[in-house]
């Protein structure tokens, strides 16, 4: 190995664009850490969800003062308030399957925490694997199914635990889901820990996991999580069932059947639940496409 020093440096891109910053300027600013010195070598680590190396870059500059977070530094989303920055020159991409992170701590050896800690890379077999893979000189691994195409649902249990379980199985942030479905990240977490939230809410997460339901005695029509509630009543209508003795099989009052059968307003989470239950429905996970 040369004297110049080789580096892994993780980043976060919900919070540093480095992307944009690479292909629009072929370079970034970082928060100026640890011993870097100009020439130096540092592998850019992403994290979850990508957990991989996707970068090599070289230290261009350090000791950079800022005076002011403006052009490059806006892709900062906090801490852009450090007083130097040093400059890190695009080099190269890894584009396939190696330097994920299951390889790096099989192969040798690193560990989640030791990559928050901005390791420096003193093996040389470590630098001479790293370079090959940015050289295109190691065959690259098959593509790893994703936890999502691994992931199976619950046979039973509640909406709430299908919720927690996708989402636990699946590493799903709250964060990730609520930009998704729109559902406040406060309301996804009570539902991540089996808090009661509104009923609606419960429904849009579900659809945005890729649940549904169907009905147990025909499997072949899948209903959207958000349309469950509508199937429902319609079904009250067309069973004639009295909203009486339909509330007390559900422990509800009459008149929150009457306001799901009439007005289509749907129930507290609990007596849904009984509903579904009732009405034979079953929660499923919806065919990918």
């Amino acid at each position: 190995m040369e004297s110049k020093k080789y580096w892994i440096l993780t980043c976060d891109t919900s919070r540093y664009d480095i992307h944009t910053l690479f292909n629009e300027n072929g370079f970034c600013l970082w928060n100026q850490r640890r011993n870097f010195e100009v020439g130096d070598v540092v592998y850019i680590y992403e994290s979850k969800p990508i957990s991989k190396i996707v970068y090599k870059a070289i230290v261009e500059e350090i000791n950079i003062k800022r005076n002011k977070p403006e052009n490059i530094d806006n892709f900062y989303k906090r801490d852009y308030n450090k007083k130097y920055a040093f400059k890190l020159k695009y080099e190269a991409t890894n584009l396939g399957n190696r330097l994920k992170f299951a390889e790096l701590q099989e192969k040798f050896g690193i560990s989640g925490m030791s990559l928050i800690s901005i390791p420096q890379i003193t093996e040389k077999e470590m630098v001479d694997f790293f370079e090959c893979v940015f050289a295109g000189n190691v065959e690259d691994l098959p593509e790893p199914p994703t936890k999502e195409e691994l992931y199976h649902p619950l046979e039973s249990g509640s909406l709430l635990e299908h919720i927690k379980h996708k989402m636990d199985f699946c590493e799903i942030r709250d964060s990730h889901l609520s930009k998704q479905s729109g559902i406040s990240t406060s309301s996804i977490g009570k539902a991540r820990k089996g808090e009661t939230i509104k009923s609606d809410n419960v429904l849009t997460i579900l659809d945005a996991l890729g649940f549904g339901f169907v009905d147990c005695t025909d499997e072949s029509i899948v209903y959207d999580a958000s349309e469950i509630a509508d199937t429902i009543k319609n079904r009250i209508i067309i069973s004639g069932i009295r909203t009486t003795d339909l509330a007390l099989l559900c422990n509800a009052s009459p008149s929150v059947i009457s306001h799901l059968k009439n007005d289509g307003v749907t129930p507290k989470l609990d007596v849904l639940e009984k509903l579904i239950h009732h009405f034979g429905f079953k929660v499923i996970l919806k065919e990918r496409t």
